[in-house]
């Protein structure tokens, strides 16, 4: 299993250096992947893990791969400078169902479920920027490392469960790719939380959260939190398993729409 995180970390460089040979380090170094079920999950049931799908994106080159749930991690090769957006989605039933854990490399060395929300604005960033050639250059004089910290700080003062994917995707990355970042666009509008029962009404299971970090919040506090007029999808632990698609009118009235997981 080892080999197969070997070959892929040297493709990947391979190809790395074919672009830009001249400011690679030279070395790499190895990834842990984050634990599954997630770490201090608490008895919470997710279900079994069948692989990861990793997304590697360095600005001027990416590379998607998938590893077995048994690997521990994978090589990553070093380039100076540039910030590298890591993301890695646990599969499950066959889907990508849960949000990506994720970090922004070299801020960072570690995955972590909360850092994967910036993981992903970074790499979306580099992907409606790839004619950009001032793009790296912008993206070393961004704080990413602010980004996070800001997110952090509204998740610790947020009356709520904050759950940065009710964040819109496309403010920030315009504003980002204007100059125009500020903290303000970290703000939860029209977000409530929501009573799980509400959703047991309807089918008396258990729920899961495609943001992991919010399960734990679902098991102790008995909530979700969610935006009006904004579709959020849950995991339905029933037999056979259902994805469903919630979401909140003005007057808080709950909508729910299942459907089965894809048979395998």
């Amino acid at each position: 299993m080892r080999l197969k995180t070997v070959i892929h970390s040297a493709f990947l460089l391979f190809i790395l250096l074919s672009c830009k040979s001249e400011n690679f380090q030279n070395n790499e170094i190895f990834l842990k992947l984050p634990e599954w079920p997630p770490e201090k999950s608490y008895g919470i049931n997710y279900p079994a893990l069948q692989e990861w799908k990793i997304s590697i994106n360095y600005g001027f080159a990416s590379s998607s791969f998938n590893l077995p749930a048994l690997v521990p991690g994978f090589y990553l090769p070093v380039y100076s400078n540039e910030p590298v957006s890591i993301l890695a989605w646990p599969i499950t039933d066959g889907i990508s169902f849960f949000e990506a854990s994720g970090m922004i490399f070299p801020y960072s060395q570690s995955f972590d479920w909360q850092e994967g929300f910036t993981a992903l604005i970074l790499h979306k960033f580099y992907l409606s920027q790839k004619e950009n050639k001032e793009i790296e250059k912008w993206c070393q004089k961004v704080n990413w490392q602010k980004m996070s910290e800001s997110l952090n700080e509204k998740s610790k003062k947020s009356p709520i469960f904050y759950n940065p994917f009710l964040l819109d995707q496309e403010n920030i990355l315009s504003a980002l790719i204007n100059k125009e970042l500020s903290a303000s666009l970290f703000n939860l509008k029209k977000t409530s939380s929501v009573p799980i029962s509400a959703f047991r009404e309807n089918k008396n299971f258990d729920y899961l959260s495609s943001y992991v970090p919010q399960n734990l919040a679902i098991k102790l506090n008995s909530c979700v939190s969610m935006k009006e007029n904004w579709n959020s999808n849950f995991l339905c632990l029933s037999e056979p398993k259902e994805i469903v698609t919630a979401s909140i009118d003005s007057s808080e009235i709950l909508s729910l729409t299942y459907n089965l997981l894809p048979i395998k």
